[in-house]
């Protein structure tokens, strides 16, 4: 009889990936669903500006040096 390592791995594997899905599969909701939140929230305050104050932004960033961005260091 061989026993390779994998055979007593799958198991154990498949009781901690029982244990561990729920909570992996909430933090990862959580997380699409706040990025969705940001996402829509930058979105609506772009959407509100007029083609003016978006002109007025573009120039602003574009001749800023990166340190004075609002958005901070990358």
């Amino acid at each position: 009889m061989v026993v390779h390592g994998r055979l007593l791995l799958r198991p154990v594997a498949a009781f901690a990936l029982l244990l561990a899905g729920v909570p992996l599969r909430r933090g990862f909701r959580s997380s699409v669903e706040e990025a969705a939140g940001r996402w829509n929230e930058a979105l609506g305050r772009f959407l509100a500006k007029d083609l003016d104050e978006l002109r007025a932004e573009l120039t602003e960033s574009a001749v800023a040096r990166p340190d004075e961005t609002a958005d901070g260091p990358r």
